[in-house]
């Protein structure tokens, strides 16, 4: 088995206007949200073996504040292809690189994540707000078997789910006790 994490990339800075829309950098509100998704996977010990990343700015910075602020690093492959692509052509670029990475982050944008969720687990609607990451779990061996309809969405988490996460105290008495 192996396990994709796809990642929307952070709130970008709409107000940015340098550079067009590749060129578009992350808000403080983005950079902030990347630093938790990073921190996350290396708090449930699910650090990617291999990464592969959109070229355009949000993406990039969105990968790197996640891996500074996690502590964690992995072989990345930025891809111009990932940029305004389709599901399909993303599996092709798995398929390519993905080689032999138990888990592999692909850093992307919308529509292409959400679809290509849907895609792989067999249909329905994944919601893929700024900094969502999902894990699908996919029965093959190696990226090269990648196929549509064969994936299981494990799990799905948002930044806003996170801080609402940390905010619960953890050392209260639950109750009935």
């Amino acid at each position: 088995m192996v396990s994709l994490y796809i990642l929307r990339h952070a709130k970008s800075d709409w107000k940015s206007l340098s550079g067009g829309d590749h060129a578009r950098p992350l808000s403080s509100r983005g950079r902030r949200a990347a630093g938790e998704i990073g921190r996350f996977l290396k708090r449930i010990d699910e650090v990617p073996d291999r990464v592969l990343v959109s070229t355009a700015t949000r993406t990039q910075e969105t990968l790197q504040l996640a891996q500074e602020a996690g502590e964690w690093e992995a072989p990345t492959h930025p891809l111009e292809a990932l940029y305004e692509s389709s599901p399909i052509r993303v599996v092709d670029c798995i398929r390519e690189y993905g080689q032999t990475a138990p888990r592999l982050l692909l850093v992307s944008h919308q529509p292409t994540a959400a679809d290509l969720a849907a895609l792989l687990i067999g249909g329905g609607r994944v919601q893929m707000v700024t900094a969502a990451l999902v894990r699908i779990d996919l029965p093959f061996e190696g990226w090269a078997d990648l196929e549509s309809h064969r994936g299981q969405l494990t799990w799905m988490v948002t930044p806003r789910m996170l801080e609402s996460l940390l905010a619960c105290p953890t050392d209260s008495p639950s109750p009935g006790a």
